[in-house]
């Protein structure tokens, strides 16, 4: 389920719902202080070539937390849409005050994240 939500008046901009999700077997195999090398390099990788005002490069890492996520093409994952039916991998989600970058707790690949620049 995805909620966007006005941050300046709280109204709902848009609602959606997915039931045919599919939920991979949890794995962690690397370690929690490689997932934060892998985030912190593709955060200010990707900040650095998308340069702007509210640029997040030099933002310090704030939290990591495991959580599953459906991977998406934010920092530039490379998340193939061509899938049928999304999987959620259990993923180290990376925290930069609000930015977060999501590393695959099995493979130590970034499967996507979120930005607010």
């Amino acid at each position: 389920m995805s909620l966007s939500i006005d941050p300046v008046d709280g109204t709902l901009l848009g609602f959606s719902q997915r039931w045919d999700i599919e939920i991979e077997r949890p794995r962690v195999e690397i370690a929690k202080e490689v997932a934060i090398r892998t985030a912190e390099e593709r955060f200010r990788s990707f900040h650095r070539k998308h340069h702007n005002l509210h640029s997040g490069a030099g933002k310090p890492m704030t939290k990591i937390d495991l959580f599953y996520v459906v991977p998406n093409p934010a920092f530039d994952s490379g998340y193939d849409y061509s899938q049928r039916v999304p999987v959620a991998r259990l993923a180290y989600v990376v925290f930069f005050g609000k930015d977060n970058v999501w590393v695959d707790a099995a493979a130590g690949k970034v499967l996507g994240g979120e930005t607010y620049c």
